[in-house]
Order: C-alpha cells, then structure tokens, then sequence
C-alpha cells in the first residue's frame, strides 16, 4: 500500500512513520518504480509501536522487543514501575507548588532550601531516552505543491545567479564573451548551487526562494539536516529532480517528480527530509516581485559592466591595454584581428597582394602594421599608427567598413585593428560606464566620417585622437569598368592618454 493509505489506517503522520523507518523499526519494500510499498505486517508493527510509544517506551526498547532481546511482560513490568515513579514525582510537585502558593512568598523572598527539601524524597530512576510519547512537535501538512517547490527552485538558481554574475564582472571584472562561455557558466551555476543550497537548509531551514514561496525543509525527527544530510539532499535534487540540467533529460525529471510529489508527497530527494508549506498569500507574491526585481536589478549592472573591459585608468600598462584590445576584438570585431601579446605587438595577418593593374604594373596590398608606444614609465602615454598601403575603392573590402562616408574620410579607409584601439583606449579610460562610452562611440562613428585629408583632432573624455589621412590616386578607372579605383593609403593616427 502507499504511504496516504497507510496513514489513515494506522492513525500515524507521515513524518512519524518515515522517522520510524530511519531508525530501522519498519522495513518496507521497493516497488518497480522505486517507491515504497507498505505490507499489512508492516501497518501491524506501526500499531504496535504507536501503542508502546504512547506507553512512553523508548525506541531502543522497542527495537530490543523486535529482535527478542527482551521479554515482552518484564518490559511492560518495569514499565509501569517507571510510569508509577514519575506520576509520584509529578504529585510531589504539585504539592510543593501547592504549598509554595499558599505561603504566599515571593520570588526574591523564597526559601529554596526548605522547599527543594519538599522534593527531596526517593524517587524511582527515570532511564535516559525516555520520552513523553511525542517523538517531535505536531505539524501541518496540507495538499502537495509541486509547482511552489519548482518555481521556488528556479527562484534561487536566478539569485544565485544574478550574484555569482555581479561579484564576477564588477567585482573581479572576469569577462567572458562567447556563447559557449556562457552556457558553460550557466551549466556550473547549478554545480555552485548544491554546496550553497545545502548550507542555506542546514543553518536556516530553507533557502531565500524556498522562504519566498513559503516552504520548509527539516530533518524527519525535526529539527535541522546536518550539512551532509542536506548536501546530499541538494545534489540529489540536481541530478535526479534536474537531470543535471540537461534539456530533454531534465524534461524528464520535471515530470517525475512532479508526479511523485503529487502521488506519494516525499521526491527523490525528500526521502529523508520533511518538506512544510506555509499559507500562500499576498505578502507572498509581494516578495516574489522584490526578489526577481533584485535579480533583474543585478542582471542589469553586471550587463553593463560586461560591455567595460577589465583594466580602467589613465595609467596604463601595455599589458593591461593589450587584454582590454582582446576582449573588444571578441566582442565587436567577432575576432577578425590577431591576438595582441602582452608587450604590445600582433601577429601580422597576411594581407599581402600583389594587385596587377592593366597599362601600370604590380602594387602591393598590404595595410597592415604595428602599433608603436609612447611610454611615461611603465604607463602608457600614447600610441602611434603610420602606414602606407595601396588599396582600391571598394565598399566590401576586408577591414569591414563601418558606415558610410566621404572618399577622404578614416571610415572609408581606417583599419579594423585601428578602429579598436581607438575604441579601447575610450573604454580603459578612468570612471567611465556604459552610457558614457556608447556616447563616446556614437560621437566617434560621426567623426571619422568627416573629411580628413587636413587631420581631425577629437577628444573623447580624457583620450584624445588625431589622424590624419592621404590619398592619392595611382589608377582612375572608368565608372562602368568591372575594376575598382585604386588608390595610395597614408594614415598617420595617434591616440593619446589623459
């Protein structure tokens, strides 16, 4: 039989039963489909030990009488000697309270010694472990809510979350940029949940979503798990209630344990735990509100803060500007240019061609070239750029044109690597967020459109920029040729720090 049944037949809690099952009292068996199945020999031992129970026998009595250890009818004698020996100390009590009231002393004024010698009377000894026939408090277990206890679960995965990514990004400032990288963190914010969750139900009974949504766990005999008890409660809850979060799988075990919980109240997980719903209202949902308000809040910081590279300030290193060049090289250049090394340099791509031009030759196609710095001690003081390059007049070239512009303007010819690093310098400068460098780049994007073949100076909080471009056209070809323009590139760019 299952365990509602059970219930009503034997007059016994759930949590009572599933207490005496811990301590080996009962033995039920295991159906196909891993739940218990309660025999008619295992109803009669439970009325048994309700009965002895409310005899106030102790349990190693009890377990001693199943194992024939000791003789039934010595048991109930020595028994009732006990129960004879506290109901003699219960009446001396009473009498001494009796007396006490009738003296009419007060508790300052109190002989404690001619009363405590009221009591002082042979008693019969009491054994220890002997309890009042209660093994634990009664509670009050209402109707299974398996939804509560999913989106309560959800509810702490998205604070753990939301904090774990805010220490990450503005705290450590660790920047990750792929997608990869991201399902991957996802993935582990479940492993780091199990060890906090666990401490969260063993020092508080429940865990913020858990308390939000009006839930408790305890031990079965009450009181708190220990902390292995509840680590292996939450590591159970992840592989066998999520399926490790693994999509189909955790479909799966969304439904079984839905089903489990509805069918036989206790999951997986709960088998030796005991899980309370307090009453539901709208305090309830006032709080569930603040709390995903809190995590949108911090989703929201830790977002921006992505979009800053790590190292912020006007002093610096080489090192430090080459990972922050990396991280915009991922983030808005999708990886088009080559790592930057920590002294500065990059690999060189081979850009190299040799363009065969009708009725002029060969020129060579090359536009790129290392940065040089500017050095005030171990700080950077300003970085320089100067090339020259031949390039034809094309709007799909490899450097990925970023908008439009005039034939004399940087957007037309700048870099992709050069654009970078203009970028980079604004976002490492000192203090400055999100909102300021978007306006930052906004203002840039407008710039480099603008005429050049005079030089252009503009500041961008403390980084200023100056280029200054040359063209000269080395083959003018006619508008309905199948070849573009090809001209000779000069870009002299210098990007200076505050």
């Amino acid at each position: 039989m299952r365990i509602q049944e059970l219930e009503r037949q034997v007059g016994i809690e759930r949590a009572t039963i599933r207490f005496y099952e811990k301590e080996g009292l009962i033995t039920p068996e295991r159906s196909e489909n891993g739940y218990r199945d309660y025999s008619d020999a295992d109803a009669a031992e439970l009325q048994r030990i309700k009965l002895l129970r409310e005899l106030c026998v102790s349990l190693d009595t009890i377990r001693n009488l199943q194992a024939g250890k000791e003789d039934f009818a010595a048991v109930m004698r020595r028994q009732s000697h006990i129960l004879q020996g506290r109901r003699d100390q219960m009446e001396r009590a009473r009498i001494v309270c009796d007396q006490i009231s009738d003296d009419g002393v007060t508790y300052i004024g109190m002989d404690t010694g001619h009363y405590q010698n009221l009591l002082n009377a042979p008693l019969l000894p009491q054994p220890p472990g002997q309890g009042s026939g209660k093994v634990f408090e009664e509670r009050d277990y209402r109707e299974p809510h398996p939804w509560r206890r999913f989106f309560a679960r959800f509810l702490d995965y998205e604070l753990t979350y939301a904090v774990l990514w805010f220490i990450a990004t503005v705290v450590l400032r660790w920047r990750v940029v792929s997608d990869v990288g991201m399902i991957f963190i996802g993935f582990a914010v479940w492993f780091i949940q199990v060890p906090i969750e666990a401490a969260w139900i063993h020092f508080l009974g429940t865990t913020p979503g858990k308390w939000i949504f009006g839930i408790r766990v305890e031990a079965i005999e009450g009181g708190k798990l220990t902390y292995g008890e509840a680590l292996e409660r939450a590591w159970r809850a992840y592989y066998a209630g999520m399926g490790l979060n693994i999509p189909l799988l955790r479909l799966w075990c969304f439904w079984r344990g839905y089903r489990a919980h509805k069918d036989e109240w206790d999951t997986d997980w709960d088998e030796y735990s005991e899980v309370s719903f307090r009453d539901f209202n709208w305090k309830n949902w006032v709080l569930i509100v603040v709390a995903y308000a809190a995590a949108v809040g911090l989703g929201v910081v830790s977002e921006l803060e992505a979009q800053l590279p790590s190292y912020r300030s006007n002093e610096l290193t080489v090192a430090q500007f080459s990972k922050n060049f990396n991280f915009y090289d991922q983030l808005l250049a999708n990886d088009s240019c080559q790592t930057m090394y920590r002294d500065g340099t990059m690999q060189e791509k081979n850009y190299t061609e040799n363009m065969v031009l009708p009725d002029f030759g060969e020129l060579e196609y090359d536009p790129w070239d290392q940065f040089e710095y500017e050095m005030d001690g171990d700080a950077i003081k300003a970085i320089h750029f100067n090339h020259t390059w031949y390039e034809r007049d094309s709007a799909f070239n490899i450097f990925e044109v970023f908008g439009t512009g005039e034939i004399d303007s940087l957007s037309h010819w700048i870099p992709t690597y050069c654009r970078l690093a203009m970028i980079t310098a604004m976002a490492s400068q000192e203090g400055i967020t999100s909102n300021a460098l978007a306006g930052y780049i906004e203002i840039f994007n407008e710039d480099i459109r603008k005429p050049a073949s005079d030089g252009l100076t503009a500041t961008y909080g403390a980084v200023t920029c100056s280029w200054d471009l040359g063209l000269e056209l080395i083959k003018d070809y006619p508008e309905d040729s199948t070849n573009s323009d090809v001209y000779e590139v000069t870009l002299d760019l210098t990007i200076k720090f505050g």
